[in-house]
């Protein structure tokens, strides 16, 4: 590792903030869908735990590797083109820092940069220990392993060149690094059960999996964001895939034809609400996810297009009339959909009073909305079919 320099260790935690929140983002519904089928509900506590995983990797990675320097300036500072040697001599900081008690006193040796640069190694590799002994439940063996193999794949990165990228090696690999790496993996298992004493363990929810859960307003509104996002994921996988078709039979790059972003709004509506509302229990692709499933003491394939319809029809109606014009009647036909979209989400709490908060699809096709590992029980007042009961 190289010397910093006065404030050299601060933005890279800037950037490790800001990057790993980003990519939590762009993880967090793959996340939630994996929460949901291995341990059958969300855990916050791991969410939160991926959140500062995401944090700790960006800023891992900006520490070691970032700022890339410019090739010309680091090659004429290392004497011209190849690899530098390989520090293979274990424990030379201690050298290092004899050698500047006895030119400068053990004061100067103390604060200087040869110590503080195995303390930071040291605590650069804390956080991984702690996540996989605790988060990933591994054991301190495995923890200081990884930490191990971490450790040799970045001084190897550093030491080559980034594999012949950069006609130089930019850092020194040091054999030291991977001493002091690996300690701080152990010494983060070691202490990682006292510091994430409150993580719940993943084996432990897979255990309660399969209870049934209440149908709660943030499942209800999971399962709905959920649709959603299978709807983009389908109607962008489409449209990328016309413009990639018809881009290799022209031989160079084509925009997407006019009629590609309303068909593909089309095909994802109807793949997304209506083949699942033919199917098994009903449920959409989104609350399938989140184990719930519409519910009718007397079901039929007009209440199950019905329920569908009601969102999910007009969501994807909303999407086509915004595919082919964003003015006029189709713009109009736009709003008045995302309106009765947004409508439909705050129409969930209101429900309350119905059992299985149904919402807006399931008062309207006389559906409940239940728990797909609740037992089956005839009840009454299984459809919802009373608008008096609309608010509780």
């Amino acid at each position: 590792m190289h010397d910093p320099g006065v404030g050299g260790w601060t933005w890279q935690a800037g950037f490790g903030l800001l990057g790993g929140a980003l990519v939590f983002l762009a993880v967090l519904v793959p996340a939630v869908v994996v929460q949901y089928r291995r341990y059958g509900r969300i855990s916050g506590a791991r969410l939160l735990g991926l959140l500062a995983v995401s944090v700790y990797v960006v800023a891992l990675v900006a520490y070691v590797f970032l700022p890339l320097p410019d090739p010309d300036t680091v090659c004429n500072r290392r004497g011209g083109p190849g690899l530098a040697a390989f520090q293979w001599s274990p424990f030379s900081f201690v050298d290092d820092i004899r050698s500047t008690a006895a030119r400068r006193g053990w004061r100067a040796a103390l604060t200087g940069w040869s110590l503080w640069q195995v303390l930071f190694n040291v605590a650069l590799f804390i956080p991984l220990g702690v996540v996989v002994r605790r988060y990933l439940g591994r054991g301190v063996v495995a923890a200081t392993g990884i930490g191990l193999a971490v450790s040799a794949v970045i001084e190897l990165t550093q030491w080559s060149a980034i594999y012949g990228l950069y006609p130089c090696s930019y850092r020194v690999g040091d054999v030291d690094d991977l001493i002091a790496n690996t300690t701080g993996a152990l010494v983060g298992a070691v202490i990682a059960p006292a510091l994430l004493f409150w993580m719940p363990q993943a084996r432990d929810l897979r255990m309660t999996r399969t209870e049934p859960r209440p149908v709660t307003v943030g499942r209800r509104w999971v399962g709905m964001l959920l649709d959603g996002a299978a709807f983009l994921l389908v109607a962008v996988a489409l449209v990328a895939g016309t413009v990639a078709v018809r881009s290799a039979l022209a031989g160079r790059f084509l925009d997407a034809p006019v009629w590609a972003s309303p068909a593909a709004a089309l095909i994802a509506g109807l793949g997304v609400f209506y083949l699942p509302a033919l199917r098994g229990s009903g449920a959409s692709i989104g609350q399938a996810l989140v184990w719930l499933s519409p519910r009718w003491p007397e079901p039929s394939s007009d209440r199950r297009l019905l329920r569908a319809s009601v969102t999910g029809g007009v969501f994807t109606v909303g999407q086509v009339a915004g595919a082919v014009s964003g003015s006029g009647a189709a713009g109009w036909v736009q709003v008045t959909c995302w309106a009765w979209t947004v409508l439909c989400l705050i129409a969930v709490p209101f429900t309350t009073a119905v059992r299985g908060r149904p919402g807006l699809s399931g008062l309207i096709s006389g559906a409940a909305m239940v728990d797909v590992r609740a037992p089956v029980v005839a009840r009454a007042d299984d459809r919802p079919d009373d608008a008096a009961r609309l608010v509780g």
